[in-house]
């Protein structure tokens, strides 16, 4: 692999499309060249999905993914919370 492959963010050739759903909400179908697709949902209109997909594609622009450490989140108790696989965000 190339120095230039290796630096490129791994999403930066995905492809959109913003998708209407049957509980009146929108998502946008995420596809990169040999992965799984995946859905991101909850978007209220076709305008919140799109403005999602700019956002995501100036991230993308923005460099290589780079991993960060973070330190585990804590609930009140101070107990590590528990996140089930499968749960994200939109970011």
């Amino acid at each position: 692999m190339t120095d230039i492959a290796k630096s490129r963010h791994p999403h930066a050739e995905a492809q959109y499309r913003i998708r209407p759903r049957e509980a009146m909400d929108y998502a946008v179908e995420v596809t990169i060249p040999d992965m799984n697709p995946t859905t991101v949902t909850g978007f209220a209109t076709q305008q919140e999905a799109a403005s999602w997909i700019a956002g995501h594609r100036q991230r993308v622009a923005s460099g290589p993914l780079r991993m960060r450490w973070r330190r585990p989140s804590t609930a009140a108790n101070g107990e590590p919370r528990n996140v089930e696989p499968g749960d994200a965000t939109r970011t």
